[in-house]
Order: structure tokens, then sequence, then C-alpha cells
């Protein structure tokens, strides 16, 4: 049988330590398991130093190392859609394996013998997770920067300051909630406004 892709143990010879149990599937892992977030942290550190040579070297590791983790934070999300999308189609997987480096779907027996389409349906589950994910994230993403800027523009009056801020939109928010549109100049329109305060307020995976 072959070795999964970026697998580097034997997985016949290696000892397994049951973990927990989620949605019927086992969770195992190997004695090097613990060595997979600094492993895709490493991954996001040698990108980051790749790909962001302006930035100084303490940032792009800082960044590196972030990206690292929301990549291992994808791969569990990943195996969890393996595992919602084989329990929906009624073949789960039989256990999940936690690797060195990454998750690996362990099938054994009928579950292992099914037919295309409930192959094809559990693969595209893991990919299908992951972009709902993301699309959640980026939508929480942008309420959030709009909650952090009105906050920012209720906050102002009070400690004195009625300078615009950006809108996530692309405008801007004045002293009384007013939205203006994009300046290119952004000193003058400081200086407008201040003039208007004056008046106003698998079998092993693929």
């Amino acid at each position: 049988m072959r070795r999964p892709l970026l697998i580097f143990e034997d997985l016949h010879t290696t000892p397994r330590r049951k973990l927990f149990t989620l949605f019927g599937v086992e969770w195992l892992a190997t004695p090097y398991a613990w060595l997979s977030p600094p492993f895709f942290c490493v991954l996001g550190i040698a990108a980051a130093l790749l790909g962001h040579t302006e930035s100084s070297l303490t940032m792009r590791m800082l960044t590196g190392a972030i990206y690292g983790l929301l990549l291992y934070a994808c791969n569990t999300i990943h195996s969890l859609g393996h595992i919602i999308g084989g329990t929906i189609l009624g073949a789960p997987m039989n256990a999940l394996l936690l690797t060195a480096t990454r998750d690996v779907t362990v099938y054994v027996g009928s579950r292992a013998n099914v037919s295309l389409r409930i192959r094809m349906g559990r693969a595209v589950s893991g990919p299908l997770l992951n972009l709902l994910a993301g699309i959640l994230v980026v939508i929480l993403g942008r309420m959030l920067r709009r909650v952090v800027a009105h906050g920012v523009r209720l906050l102002q009056p009070r400690s004195g300051h009625l300078d615009p801020v950006p809108d996530p939109d692309d405008g801007w928010l004045g002293p009384l909630g007013r939205t203006a549109p994009p300046r290119q100049n952004t000193g003058a329109a400081v200086a407008s406004l201040h003039d208007d305060a004056e008046g106003d307020e698998a079998i092993f995976a693929r």
C-alpha cells in the first residue's frame, strides 16, 4: 500500500493513540502528531520569507507563523468536512489519524469498497467546508470592520476629536455620522471638517 502524500511516518508500524470520538469517528494520533502545528508554521514562515521581502525579518516571521496556524486550522476544517460528508452519504470513515504533518482519513472494509459517487462525495466535502468557512470569515470580517468604524465615530465627540474615520465601504464617517464620498486629499478633508466643527458637532486518504 502506497504512502499518502506528505506523510513521512510508516503508518503500518507507528503506534496510534485514541484521542476522542466525534460524529462517530475515532480521532487517533501518532506519537509525532504534536509536530503538525510547528510543521505548518514552518511552511507559513517559508512562504512569508519568499513573498514579503519589503517587510522586516521579524514581521515576516511573525506573519508567517500566524499564516501557518491558519493553515493548520484549515487542515482540521478540511478533515471535518470529510467526516461530515461521509456521514451524510452513509459511508463515514473508520478513523481520522493525526500525524506529524497532516491528517489521514482511514477507511476499512465495506467503508472502503463504495461506489464512485460516494467516493467523489467524500472527496469534495473537505474542500467544500473549507470554502464555506472562508466565506463566513470574510462576512464576519466585514461586519467587524463596520462595528469598529462606527464605534470609533461614536467615541470621537466625547474625546473632543471630530476628524473623519475611514468607512469600510470606502467613504468617510464625519462628526455627525454623515457619510461623504472618498477624498483623495485627506489633509484638506480634515481641515474642512474642523472648520465646520466650529458651527456644528484510506485505506488512507488521498
